[in-house]
């Protein structure tokens, strides 16, 4: 059996500066190939960009 689940990232507006600009480093993170390779670890597919996913 194949179960499969979609993941969502979103950005929330957050008064303090500093962690908005927190969450968008960690957002950009979570598409370097480190963390990939960490995804790959556990299983997850990896992240295909928009433009890539567009195209197909």
């Amino acid at each position: 059996m194949a179960i499969r689940a979609d993941y969502a990232l979103a950005l929330l507006r957050d008064k303090s500066p500093e962690r908005q600009a927190a969450a968008a480093r960690f957002a950009l993170y979570l598409m370097t190939p480190s963390a990939q390779a960490i995804f790959a670890d556990y299983n997850f597919v990896p992240i295909v960009a928009l433009s890539e996913f567009r195209s197909r």
